[in-house]
């Protein structure tokens, strides 16, 4: 019988090994680990650790891979955010986004480089904050817009997603498909102590009311 390589507590690149946690089919040792760039927290296979095919987190790309003038910059932050939504597990937000299948274009995810350049060349100010034009889409080029902060929180539903025509939207999405003041939706639900999902079916049955 082999003898087990443990892993426990050793770095590689990145990745701090935290405790073992199971096997794959194939019988290869899973190893749990936490990402020493942005701490969050993945399965690697052992053999993709030993032989130094994985060596960072998916949602984080080291900084000594950008441009120096961007490595502590908030640009740099919100990519790196973006990423983390997208792939980390353990991010907050994961759930809305990653497990949803929103994922980031094949050219920002090599390239933060590309993404700080497509940024500055697309009217980023500090101020401002990366959205998704189509909520069903990834981060991409042409899914994506710079609008102020305030704006985007008001745009955003974390917590407020309902089913409309088959899909799966924010509510403000939702409202702006189906011609609909999200306002009016928002009020409704405040007054009548209902979830959003009841507010919607109401003015899309009722719209005049």
């Amino acid at each position: 019988m082999a003898i087990l390589n443990d892993l426990t507590g050793k770095t590689f690149g990145n990745w701090k090994v935290l405790y073992r946690n199971g096997s794959t089919p194939n019988k290869a040792s899973i190893w749990h680990c936490r990402c020493l760039l942005c701490g969050s927290e993945s399965d690697v296979a052992g053999y993709s650790l030993t032989s130094g095919s994985s060596t960072k987190c998916r949602s984080c790309v080291p900084r000594e891979t950008l441009s120096k003038p961007y490595r502590k910059s908030r640009l740099y932050n919100i990519y790196r955010g973006m990423m983390q939504r997208c792939y980390a597990e353990s991010n907050s937000h994961f759930q809305h986004y990653g497990k949803r299948g929103i994922h980031v274009c094949e050219e920002w995810y090599k390239n933060p480089d590309a993404f700080i350049s497509w940024a500055l060349s697309s009217g980023y100010e500090d101020g401002l904050s990366i959205d998704r034009i189509n909520v069903n889409e990834g981060y991409c080029p042409e899914n994506c817009r710079w609008i102020p902060l305030a704006k985007q929180a008001q745009n955003r539903s974390v917590n407020t997603f309902v089913e409309y025509r088959g899909e799966r939207l924010c509510l403000a999405e939702a409202c702006r498909k189906a011609d609909i003041k999200y306002s009016t939706v928002r009020s409704y639900r405040a007054s009548h102590g209902c979830t959003a999902q009841e507010a919607l079916d109401h003015y899309v049955r009722h719209p005049c009311t």
